[in-house]
């Protein structure tokens, strides 16, 4: 019984998609701001500690390169801060890491924010 178990759990550990590993890349969203269109480009990079470390452009407000920190995926969710700007979003990305659902928050409003992937990964 404690074999079976025991297999029940590696084949789970195998096949369970690896969300860490696939959030690394491009993506953009499009944040709806009092109907404002603001488009978002997020960039991810793993870091030398086992995480990521990233930058966010705002392309309608011509700002790039904003920091992004305290990024985290447990499972299917994610969480970032942007301290320079005093937002931060969290999402769950879903089962095929094409694309991240979740809220953005910023002076104490709250918005939804879906990602997509970019092409070119």
């Amino acid at each position: 019984m404690k074999m079976l178990l025991s297999a029940i759990a590696l084949t789970l550990v195998i096949t369970a998609p690896s969300y860490a590993q696939a959030i690394d890349g491009g993506w953009h969203g499009t944040l709806d701001a009092g109907g404002e269109q603001l488009r978002r480009v997020l960039h991810l990079t793993p870091d030398s500690k086992g995480g990521f470390a990233g930058s966010l452009d705002s392309l309608d407000q011509g700002a790039k390169g904003i920091r992004v920190t305290a990024v985290t995926v447990v499972d299917s969710a994610v969480k970032f801060e942007l301290p320079q700007i005093g937002a931060s979003y969290e999402g769950k990305i879903d089962a095929g890491a094409t694309s991240i659902e979740g809220t953005w928050s910023q002076s104490g409003n709250s918005l939804p924010l879906a990602w997509k992937r970019q092409s070119g990964r």
